[in-house]
């Protein structure tokens, strides 16, 4: 029987921010080009096209990931990225992980290298929470960063 310990669910909602952003940019541009009409005109409106296609992008990539993001079942972490990582909690020696508001961001570093995770995920602060207390029942170093505060 498989004993699932933590489970966190990809969240498309996080993904729209990234739409808002690709609307909001070409408005800045029509509003720049009406208050400072001869100043770095073209450099504006290339850093705009960027900025739209890399906020587009963005919005693909994430509304298009579903399912589960991360769990813990028969004591292994799994890791939905590209290709599913497993590791045994038993070969983890620390666990980085973002504890402030924002995208999921945690490393977990292995005997034999490192692994990333960078995504959103519903119920953000209670599904970090929720593995931060299972990670240090299960007597791994855990090491929490907050790049929102001062």
């Amino acid at each position: 029987m498989v004993e699932k310990q933590f489970e966190a669910h990809y969240s498309k909602h996080s993904a729209w921010m990234f739409l808002v952003m690709a609307v909001i940019i070409p408005t800045a541009l029509i509003l720049s080009v009406y208050f400072w009409p001869d100043t770095f005109f073209w450099t504006r409106i290339l850093l705009s096209i960027a900025l739209v296609t890399v906020m587009l992008v963005m919005f693909f990539i994430t509304i298009r990931k579903d399912g589960i993001a991360i769990e813990v079942t028969d004591g292994k972490l799994i890791l939905d990225k590209k290709t599913s990582v497993e590791i045994p909690l038993t070969d983890i020696i620390q666990v980085t992980m973002n504890d402030g508001n924002g995208s999921f961001d945690m490393t977990v570093k292995t005997k034999d290298g490192k692994h990333s995770m960078h995504c959103f995920i519903k119920e953000q602060r209670k599904k970090k929470d929720q593995l931060m207390t299972l990670l240090k029942n299960e007597g791994i170093s855990l090491i929490t960063f907050d790049y929102s505060t001062d």
